[in-house]
């Protein structure tokens, strides 16, 4: 299951950082059949977006979601939560129902994630294709129940794609209610590990970094080179192959 990272930036990425780095907001897009959220940020690789056979959203925001970006893209089936499923033109998504596209067997689960739209329930996917089964678990703080007993109820899993908002030098900050920091994403790797529903080793990436949370990417990377578990620190345009 091949991830192309088109965005791996949070919303107050506005503008470039002091040093000139710059994130887009967080999209991916999957063996180039499934795109995961999206809005004008990713534009320019709209050529290879046109007419995918499926997008998903996991919620609402704007640095995810954007009805003239969707418009703009054309994919063939679109995906979201039931509440704004209307809205968005796209097939309704219930938490706990499975459902198949673009060769994908898709298991949505709930996020500890909130919008402002009263009834919403943001979420997180588990995606199924040739054998492998990777979790894409952005936006959200800690996985939830529902979340983990899902995941209890197939195979182990091969990787994770988790939030990644806030980084280790705010333990205490209050997005911690809504989103994961990255000591938050090492214990709930930990607690998979031990459980046997993530294989020992197996790859976890974080994404949707904070502009104002995190230092350079070559820091990130150094800081997660010298760890013994390292944790993949996602980049605009990468691509990782689970």
């Amino acid at each position: 299951m091949r991830f192309l990272f088109l965005g791996t930036g949070a919303a107050d990425w506005k503008e470039p950082s002091d040093d000139g780095e710059y994130r887009r907001n967080t999209s991916a897009l999957v063996d180039g059949e499934m795109l995961i959220d999206g809005n004008e940020t990713i534009s320019e690789a709209l050529p290879m977006l046109e007419n995918v056979p499926a997008m998903l959203f996991t919620h609402s925001h704007g640095d995810h979601y954007s009805k003239p970006f969707l418009q703009r893209v054309r994919p063939r089936r679109v995906f979201c939560e039931e509440s704004w499923a209307e809205e968005a033109g796209a097939r309704p998504v219930i938490p706990g129902s499975a459902f198949s596209t673009a060769g994908f067997q898709i298991l949505p689960v709930t996020a500890s994630h909130s919008t402002g739209r009263k009834n919403e329930r943001p979420l997180h996917y588990i995606l199924e294709k040739d054998g492998k089964r990777v979790l894409y678990a952005t936006d959200g703080a800690w996985l939830t129940n529902h979340a983990y007993h899902a995941i209890k109820g197939g195979a182990p899993l091969d990787g994770c794609v988790f939030d990644g908002t806030v980084g280790d030098a705010f333990p205490d900050d209050w997005r911690v209610f809504e989103h994961n920091t990255l000591p938050m994403v090492r214990a709930m790797r930990r607690a998979l590990e031990k459980a046997n529903l993530l294989k020992k080793g197996a790859p976890v990436v974080a994404t949707h970094l904070a502009r104002t949370l995190h230092p350079s990417q070559a820091a990130l990377e150094a800081h997660e080179a010298a760890s013994d578990a390292p944790l993949l620190i996602a980049r605009d345009g990468m691509t990782f192959e689970f």
